[in-house]
């Protein structure tokens, strides 16, 4: 059995330095990425994506943009929309604030627990809208919630 272990760190940390060498990094952003999320830092516009995800403490825009999939706001994370429209769902958990305004689509539901501002402003939501336990000022005007509130 130690001799197995001892293989599978050595097969382990030769496919690191392979990986590496060839520049892709395991980092765990970068594995999401590479699975297909797009991990959001800055302003976005007109970028068709599948998932997207703000990582802890980083700031994300989206301005006209198609989510095919869902958006995962991890914590301390920003999350601003603008004109977007996401086929699926948006979660967020001790995040540090998230708009979703100018009308703004989201076909799943919204998802917003334990964090910081909330503001959804002229936005619809074919799933549930749930805010729940969260500290700083809520703002919720001119919506179409599909589901339960």
């Amino acid at each position: 059995m130690k001799n197995v272990k001892r293989f599978a760190l050595v097969l382990d940390s030769g496919l690191t330095l392979f990986l590496t060498a060839c520049g892709v990094s395991n980092t765990p952003e970068e594995t999401l990425a590479a699975q297909g999320d797009f991990i959001c830092r800055g302003l976005v516009t007109a970028v068709n994506q599948e998932n997207v995800v703000v990582p802890s403490g980083a700031s994300c825009t989206l301005e006209n943009v198609s989510i095919t999939g869902n958006v995962l706001v991890e914590p301390r994370g920003i999350l601003t929309t603008r004109g977007v429209t996401i086929g699926g769902s948006i979660q967020a958990d001790l995040h540090k604030r998230v708009t979703i305004a100018a009308n703004s689509r989201v076909t799943g539901d919204i998802q917003l627990k334990q964090g910081g501002n909330v503001r959804i402003v002229s936005s619809r939501v074919g799933g549930t809208l749930e805010v729940e336990s969260n500290v700083g000022t809520h703002f919720l005007s001119r919506n179409t919630v599909s589901g339960d509130m």
